[in-house]
This record gives C-alpha cells, structure tokens and sequence, in this order.
C-alpha cells in the first residue's frame, strides 16, 4: 500500500530508496533519512537526526548537530569539536535556550567543519 510518507524498499533491499508524497516517488540518499526527534526548534521546525543546531549554551553561541547516543539512548547536541553540549530534550524541554535549525550534515556538511562548538 503506497501512502504518503511511506518508506519504500525496492528489490527486497532494506535500505530506503524512495519516499512516497502525493503519488510521487522521490529518490533519496538512504544515509539521508534522518529519525524524527520528536521535537521542534523555536520557530516549530521539526528536528531530525543529523540535523544542525544553532544555539548559546553556557554563554557561547554555536552550531552543533544532532547525534543519536546509541550508550546513552538518547538524542544529544555535538558541536564542530566533539564536545557533546547536552542532550537535544535538555536544551529544548527544560533550557528554555532558543535554539533553531539552520541546516543538515547531509546538504550543509561544511557548516561542522573546523572551529568550535
């Protein structure tokens, strides 16, 4: 059944190939396909998995990208030196630290590179 939204495996493959909008098939990336947060950023974007944060945590304004910690089971913040800030339902559940989306590590991966935080 084709439904929009739908997750589509073509040829028995259980790696993503096309996401289903309106009758329409896209071709996607599968390493592309981030998992939903299920959380939204100041502006009521929605936050995915390798989605790019931008911040201030402990005075310092800076990007960082959400991660999943597979020890920990939870989404957390890494910024451009590895340092992991806080958890993503820290900063957005209980910081009340505006924070917003403005990229993703698949289309804007220059954005992490160098620099800090």
């Amino acid at each position: 059944d084709l439904t929009e939204g739908a997750r589509v495996h073509l040829n028995g493959e259980s790696q993503v190939r096309h996401i289903i909008e309106a009758d329409i098939l896209h071709d996607v990336e599968p390493e592309s396909v981030g998992q939903f947060t299920g959380m939204e950023d100041g502006y009521g974007n929605e936050i995915y998995e390798g989605d790019i944060i931008e911040t201030t945590i402990f005075g310092h304004t800076g990007l960082c990208v959400v991660e999943w910690d597979e020890d920990a089971l939870v989404f957390v913040l890494r910024g451009r030196d590895g340092f992991i800030w806080r958890t993503l339902g820290e900063l957005v559940n209980f910081c009340m630290v505006p924070c917003h989306v403005v990229g993703n590590m698949f289309e804007n991966k220059e954005m992490m590179e160098g620099g800090e935080g």
